[in-house]
């Protein structure tokens, strides 16, 4: 049974919540923060809502614009790219490091900026946006990018802002508690625990993945942990990433260059689309499935795929990864023909170098 109280809360103990509106007085022998997560800024920009934006303002907009410009090109910023390019608009992606989708395998990125390339959005990496250059004229904003040593100005009716999301931990007495701030997030142990023993957090508002289903498990270990069952702490490298640009990137596990940093000595299997019959039929061949994988054990390390139903795709090597299957048993496991899925056991055999179809 769950008891909802309607109102902004305020922590007054680890035992007791406030809410705001009517005063009344909520206690309880344990407590989770789970505020989520708010859009970063960047020094010397006035997010006003309206010509300057984040996310959240971006999906109550009154009407779609003709032009933007979206600086950083993580999740948020190309997924925004692509539904913005869908509508018509004329889109600029400025991303300050080297590759879209910084986060993910560089071959990810680097694919995802030709399909999209392609489709016309003008993509600049390796691009710092001059926000002290921002000016307003004419119905557009315009502003100067830095590249290497070259400059130009860009410009569009709006100014996307998705750099990234900090945790939320002001503004309802997480201070009371002296509970541990890290880098703009609560910092926990495996079991989600604070500095208090009956304080936990959960979400966004702890950092590691900031995606719901990574929440969902957080919240359920901590009701589990509160219960008694003993629950095993999550390997972070077994949660699948999902992104919904166009085509789909979905990812779990490290990178072919974080398992180098790491000293492992790697295997990697790499499948394109373009031989895959069901990608084919459908006409999205602009991608390709990658693993990687130990090359002394044959564990499973990393898994990334960019083109249709990836999302749908990325599940299959999330339980094999729970399993502790290695990709030859992946590329042994027979896939129905024809399907997108037949990709991801290509690249398994690629591994070893034993994929059929290329």
């Amino acid at each position: 049974k769950v008891t909802v109280f309607q109102g902004e809360g305020v922590i007054e103990s680890e035992h007791k919540v406030v809410v705001k509106s009517s005063g009344q007085a909520i206690n309880a022998k344990n407590l989770v923060v789970a505020t989520g997560s708010r859009p970063k800024s960047l020094p010397g920009l006035n997010m006003d809502g309206d010509r300057v934006i984040n996310s959240d303002h971006a999906v109550s907009l009154d009407r779609m614009p003709k032009s933007i410009v979206i600086v950083g090109a993580g999740a948020v910023g190309t997924e925004f790219a692509c539904v913005y390019n869908g509508y018509g608009a004329t889109v600029t992606l400025v991303e300050f490091l080297p590759t879209l989708l910084p986060l993910e395998d560089s071959d990810v990125g680097q694919q995802l900026a030709k399909v999209l390339s392609k489709r016309g959005i003008t993509v600049l990496t390796g691009a710092q946006l001059q926000a002290d250059t921002l000016k307003q004229a004419n119905g557009k904003m315009t502003v100067a990018v830095k590249t290497g040593e070259q400059s130009q100005t860009i410009d569009g009716e709006r100014l996307l802002v998705a750099v990234g999301r900090e945790g939320i931990t002001d503004g309802f007495g997480l201070e009371k508690l002296d509970i541990q701030v890290e880098k703009g997030y609560i910092k926990t142990d495996e079991h989600y625990r604070t500095g208090h023993p009956s304080v936990y957090a959960a979400g966004d508002v702890i950092g590691n993945f900031l995606l719901a289903h990574v929440a969902y498990y957080e919240g359920e270990h901590i009701m589990e942990y509160i219960a008694g069952k003993n629950p095993k702490p999550l390997d972070y490298n077994r949660v699948p990433r999902a992104t919904y640009t166009y085509p789909q990137v979905a990812s779990l596990g490290l990178s072919e260059k974080q398992a180098k940093d790491q000293g492992l000595k790697v295997k990697v299997g790499k499948f394109p689309l373009v031989g895959n019959a069901k990608s084919v039929i459908l006409g999205e061949t602009e991608g390709f499935v990658k693993i990687i994988s130990d090359a002394d054990s044959g564990d499973l390390l990393g898994v990334f795929i960019i083109g249709p139903n990836a999302t749908e795709l990325i599940s299959e090597t999330a339980l094999a990864k729970l399993l502790e299957s290695t990709p030859w048993e992946i590329g042994a496991s027979i896939h129905p023909h024809p399907t997108v899925s037949e990709s991801v056991k290509e690249a398994a055999l690629a591994v070893d170098g034993l994929a059929i179809h290329i």
